[in-house]
C-alpha cells in the first residue's frame, strides 16, 4: 500500500522557510524537514505554488525585507540581512522585480514615521 503525500507538506515547507529567512538553506533540508525527497517536494512546490522552492524562499525574503523597511528605520542592506539576504545587490534585483521599485524607494514611500518622533525633537 503506497503511503499518501500530506497535503499540508507544502505549508510545513513554507512555515519552516518562514520561520527561520536567515538559515541558508538547501533543498535537502528542507525535504527532510518534511519528510519528503527533494524531487518530490520540488514537484508538490510546483504543483500547489507554482515556484520552486528556492523561489518561494526569496519571496519570502524579498516580503519580509519590504515589511522590515515599511516598519523599521533600517538601512537597504541592514534589511536585506535582516530578511536573510548575503547580498544587499542580490535581494535589491529580486525586490525590484517583485515590487518594480528599488528598496529605497519604497522605504521613501512606505515607511511609517516613529510615533512620537517629529522632525523638532529628532
Amino acid at each position: 500500500m503506497p503511503t499518501a503525500v500530506p497535503q499540508n507538506a507544502v505549508a510545513e515547507a513554507v512555515a519552516a522557510l518562514r520561520a527561520d529567512l536567515r538559515r541558508e538553506w538547501r533543498i535537502d533540508d528542507l525535504a527532510r524537514e518534511v519528510a519528503l525527497s527533494t524531487s518530490q517536494l520540488r514537484r508538490l512546490f510546483q504543483r500547489q505554488l507554482g515556484i520552486s522552492p528556492a523561489a518561494c524562499l526569496a519571496r519570502l525574503r524579498v516580503d519580509h525585507m519590504a515589511e522590515t523597511l515599511a516598519v523599521t528605520g533600517m538601512s537597504i542592506s541592514e534589511a536585506a540581512a535582516y530578511a536573510g539576504w548575503k547580498s544587499s545587490a542580490v535581494a535589491g534585483r529580486a525586490f525590484k522585480r517583485r515590487y518594480g521599485v528599488t528598496p529605497s524607494t519604497y522605504a521613501s514611500a512606505y515607511r511609517m514615521p516613529l510615533r512620537g518622533v517629529t522632525s523638532a525633537n529628532a
